[in-house]
């Protein structure tokens, strides 16, 4: 088919090929460190004494604002991972936190507030 497109020049259909992978391999590496960000959040989160689920919160908010659901062609070619992955992943790395109390839970964040 590109070649019917292209013609017969195998060096552009090559030069083709190579740029749409290399683009799609760069962004895996992007949405990779997506991944990464979130799970950094929500340990952040959490040593800091706040609820990471907040984090599932915005996620959810943010997936059913966006509810198309893009092809493979649009997912290989995005630099962030889906909404619905991004979800399930922060939800894993909570599961794996130890329990704790935090600031909203103890009232301590309402003094905070006062004096602010």
């Amino acid at each position: 088919m590109l070649q019917l497109l292209l013609g017969q020049d195998p060096g552009l259909l090559s030069q083709l090929a190579a740029s749409l992978f290399s683009q799609g391999a760069f962004m895996a590496y992007s949405r990779g460190m997506e991944t990464q960000a979130d799970y950094l959040g929500v340990e952040t989160m959490y040593r800091a004494g706040y609820d990471p689920r907040g984090m599932l919160s915005f996620l959810k908010k943010l997936d059913s604002m966006h509810r198309s659901s893009p092809g493979s062609v649009a997912q290989f070619f995005s630099s962030h991972p889906l909404t619905a992955t991004r979800i399930q992943e922060v939800q894993l790395d909570i599961a794996k936190l130890p329990p704790k109390t935090f600031l909203a839970e103890t009232g301590e964040i309402k003094t905070i507030q006062s004096r602010l």
